[in-house]
């Protein structure tokens, strides 16, 4: 009802403002654009109270808004297990996910894949990137024009 009181209120100022412009003499079809701009304008400015219980309406029928459960059942048994841990300070005590097999077949989450350790192998610290240069006399460059230049010079010697 609260819904469709607002929407009726606002349908009543859009006439009320093309009756008036009508009134003042805007004959073309450009009363009924201007109709609404004005309507939406002062809708927004008289009806503040109406709007908000209008989307209180559509607030308490929205499914988003329900309440539902944050987690699935297995990362909530997960959680309990954690803070069962935690709270009794002492060993852990059996966890039932451990009766589950893998989800993979090459073994835990914990292992690391053999394409994981190339990769790890690769990467060397401290080398130079985002056009940091180094220069024929090692020492690294951080602006990448003046490299540039000095790249040109000695391609031109």
């Amino acid at each position: 009802m609260r819904l469709l009181v607002y929407t009726v209120l606002r349908l009543l100022i859009v006439l009320a403002a093309a009756g008036l412009l009508y009134w003042v003499g805007m004959r073309s079809w450009v009363l009924w654009i201007t109709a609404l701009v004005v309507g939406a304008l002062v809708s927004f400015l008289v009806l503040g109270k109406q709007r908000d219980a209008a989307v209180q309406v559509l607030a308490e029928r929205d499914p988003a808004r329900r309440p539902r459960p944050r987690f699935s059942p297995t990362v909530e048994a997960d959680a309990a297990y954690e803070d069962a841990i935690v709270d009794a300070g002492t060993s852990p005590p059996h966890h039932p996910a451990a009766d589950r097999a893998p989800a993979e077949p090459g073994g835990s989450e914990r292992e690391t894949e053999p394409e994981q350790h190339a990769v790890t192998e690769l990467e060397q610290p401290g080398v130079p990137q985002d056009h940091d240069e180094v220069a024929p006399d090692g020492t690294t460059e951080h602006d990448a024009r003046e490299a540039h230049r000095r790249r040109r010079e000695q391609q031109d010697q």
